[in-house]
């Protein structure tokens, strides 16, 4: 994690916007054995070159420097829409040490339900609470919060949650159904919050063949996870491949700095694109889809130290 987010925790600098530092203000990079990201604030005069990858990271790093002091208001353009329902704050941390300043999120009303089940689990209605739960995706787009395994710790295993413990009600609203009255709206700028509804890749299952009691039975295994609503989205830009999968519930209204922070974090290289990944994918292989689901997760350990209603 970024030491001048911490840093400044004990010592507080006066920063209005990260457009004003200095260049000698520009914090450079060391690398230690965790291949965590420290900095330290050192000329920008010093001799020796530096990498493109390092240049790239202490430009995230020193928009990150600002939020020590300030957490702005994301701006939102005169024709977007204007949330007006309940403002909800999330406090994070990263490898155990607290962001200073917090992730403020206002839910859009007209989206009903959905906007009731981004409430719910933030409140940790029925015992599910965002309360602990870890950021695990970080993509060009957008960061993702994995969302919860439960959504009921109930004896009856029943929840009251909107929504239920599953994706249909939220998948309706995603139709053009004459009986879908929400509002549904694409994600066209950064700071937009929303629900993972549907997967993003079609769901393969292979059938295969084993002992069972010194019988042959047949298997069906499936590779991928079907979402039940609790993963949820924060755009950094326009990411249009997020409107076939996700409902947007809210926007950022405080802290679009601190996400973009995040997202400027290290993270696993995708692998997508090689051949022996395609292969393996193509040919039903589990230890594909073991390693898709490491695919753009952060070295860093994000996590909602705290969440609730404002």
């Amino acid at each position: 994690m970024p030491s001048s987010i911490i840093g400044a925790i004990n010592k507080p600098r006066k920063l209005t916007t990260y457009t004003q530092l200095k260049a000698s203000q520009v914090p450079r990079l060391h690398k230690c054995k965790r291949s965590t990201i420290h900095c330290s604030t050192e000329s920008s005069n010093t001799t020796g070159s530096s990498t493109p990858r390092r240049q790239f990271l202490s430009t995230s790093l020193l928009a990150a420097a600002s939020l020590t002091q300030l957490t702005t208001v994301l701006p939102v353009a005169a024709n977007s829409d204007q949330p007006d329902g309940d403002r909800l704050f999330f406090d994070i941390r990263v490898n155990g040490k607290p962001l200073s300043g917090r992730i403020v999120i206002q839910l859009f009303s007209d989206t009903g339900v959905a906007a009731q089940r981004f409430k719910d689990l933030t409140q940790g209605k029925d015992g599910a609470s965002f309360r602990h739960s870890r950021f695990e995706l970080i993509e060009d787009g957008y960061i993702q919060n994995n969302g919860l395994k439960a959504l009921s710790y109930k004896a009856s295993g029943r929840t009251s949650i909107a929504g239920g413990d599953d994706t249909e009600a939220l998948e309706l609203m995603m139709t053009n159904d004459d009986n879908n009255t929400t509002t549904r709206r694409m994600h066209d700028s950064p700071g937009l919050v929303s629900f993972l509804v549907k997967p993003k890749e079609q769901l393969v299952t292979k059938d295969k063949l084993v002992a069972s009691k010194g019988q042959l039975i047949t298997v069906t295994e499936t590779f991928g996870e079907q979402p039940n609503g609790s993963a949820w989205t924060i755009t950094t830009k326009s990411d249009p491949s997020l409107d076939n999968t996700n409902i947007v519930v809210g926007r950022v209204v405080e802290g679009q700095e601190l996400v973009d922070a995040l997202a400027a974090l290290p993270r696993v290289k995708s692998n997508k694109d090689s051949p022996f990944f395609k292969a393996g994918q193509a040919a039903g292989d589990k230890r594909a889809d073991v390693a898709k689901r490491a695919f753009g997760k952060p070295f860093d350990k994000i996590i909602i130290e705290e969440c609730g209603v404002l």
